[in-house]
């Protein structure tokens, strides 16, 4: 059993029930650990959180919201002890970055088999009024039983786009939220994210984990590189390498009507060569 910090009270115990076992993993808003029940011997995910933040408060609110939808984790319990706060959550497996560098790419059955399962959890997600405006794979888990079925994890810096019953309003020159490497082409503007851009940043992170070694695409938009130069690329090489364009139409269409706004990516199979260089010298 890995040793906890030495700031760590004595027992090491949440809930008088949750006994805490050995650390998972942390960040910048808190460390995760991995506890069992006393009585049932039951697995669970302890995240901590040291001080008056209110991250972990924003991510159990939005989680209670969220419960019954499948893929998003069962949150347990919520309180304040031994100077932290603490929930306790349903344990899962492992992220799909770990499978990125373990596999160093996904097959193209992999890629549309979780790119489906994540549009039904983002559209039941949205429908609840919720964006998560932080998605990579690393915020996205499989199941610990179920390692078919895949979860949205980490609500740290979502928000509600409702406020009161009415959509919140358009605004730009926000600061930049999320991961630069999956973030929209909105949020790198400094743009409010809304729905859309979730959903452009699940395509950014699919792509990202097919492509493997030739990701170097993207990564060049964290350069100062035109970012609507570089993902017109990833799209004519999605187009001449991956013949899958129609089935992810299908499932975009079917869900968000304005993410036909994400033009390349849904561009037709048959695109003539010289609208692609006009699109390219814009």
């Amino acid at each position: 059993m890995k040793k906890l910090p030495s700031s760590y009270l004595e027992p090491k115990i949440f809930d008088n029930k949750y006994i805490v076992k050995e650390q998972l993993s942390s960040g910048s808003f808190g460390v995760v650990y991995l506890a069992i029940h006393k009585v049932t011997r039951e697995e669970v995910a302890v995240k901590l959180e040291k001080g008056q933040q209110e991250t972990l408060d924003r991510e159990v609110y939005l989680l209670t919201k969220l419960q019954g939808i499948n893929g998003i984790t069962k949150l347990f319990w919520f309180g304040r002890e031994q100077c932290y706060n603490v929930m306790i959550i349903e344990i899962l497996g492992k992220d799909l970055g770990f499978y990125g560098k373990t596999y160093k790419q996904l097959t193209l059955k992999t890629g549309l088999q979780l790119l489906e399962q994540l549009i039904t959890i983002f559209n039941q997600v949205h429908q609840r009024g919720i964006v998560h405006r932080d998605l990579k794979p690393e915020n996205i888990m499989m199941g610990k039983i179920n390692t078919s079925q895949a979860f949205l994890v980490d609500f740290g810096v979502s928000k509600q786009i409702y406020d009161k019953g009415k959509h919140i309003p358009f605004r730009d020159k926000k600061s930049f939220i999320g991961t630069a490497r999956y973030a929209s082409i909105a949020a790198h503007k400094g743009f409010e994210i809304g729905r859309k851009d979730d959903l452009e940043s699940l395509m950014y992170v699919i792509i990202y984990l097919i492509l493997g070694q030739r990701n170097q695409l993207i990564e060049e938009n964290c350069l100062g590189k035109t970012y609507r130069i570089q993902v017109t690329k990833i799209g004519l090489l999605l187009q001449e390498n991956l013949k899958w364009l129609h089935q992810f139409n299908h499932y975009v269409k079917s869900y968000l009507p304005h993410l036909l706004n994400i033009q390349i990516i849904l561009r037709d199979q048959n695109m003539k060569t010289n609208q692609i260089m006009n699109y390219q010298k814009r």
